[in-house]
């Protein structure tokens, strides 16, 4: 039994999660407060990674619309896939490596989001490059 450093409920070993560099092996934390505490670190930092992750491929992609070439604000872009896509880039996880997300950036092209909507509804498609592998 362990009293919650957060909380100060005292609860089961099993309540806590591992953590080697304490003397009992767990966490000062139980696990509710310890994911408590990591949801409200994503809200204040998370979306900032994200957004900064996303600005930066935005970059390496050339800043503008592959498609019509308009520079615009970083919201207004969307990656689209030329094939097998694995997951969202815009929807970007902290979880997820910087090397995780520049492969499946190498599998897309920079569209504006008018751009791509009509890319999708097919008016545009016959500009897109091929991949090959």
């Amino acid at each position: 039994m362990k009293a919650c450093y957060a909380c100060n409920e005292i609860k089961q070993l099993g309540d806590y999660p591992a953590k080697r560099d304490n003397k009992d092996g767990r966490d000062t934390r139980c696990k509710k407060c310890k994911n408590k505490k990591r949801r409200e670190a994503y809200r204040k930092h998370g979306k900032k990674k994200c957004r900064e992750r996303s600005d930066r491929l935005i970059e390496m992609s050339g800043g503008r619309c592959y498609l019509c070439l308009n520079v615009y604000p970083s919201h207004v872009y969307d990656f689209h896939h030329l094939r097998d896509k694995e997951f969202s880039i815009r929807k970007c996880s902290m979880t997820l490596s910087w090397a995780r997300i520049v492969k499946e950036w190498e599998k897309c092209i920079l569209l504006c989001a008018n751009c791509h909507r009509e890319v999708h509804h097919g008016s545009n498609s016959k500009k897109l490059p091929t991949m090959v592998e």
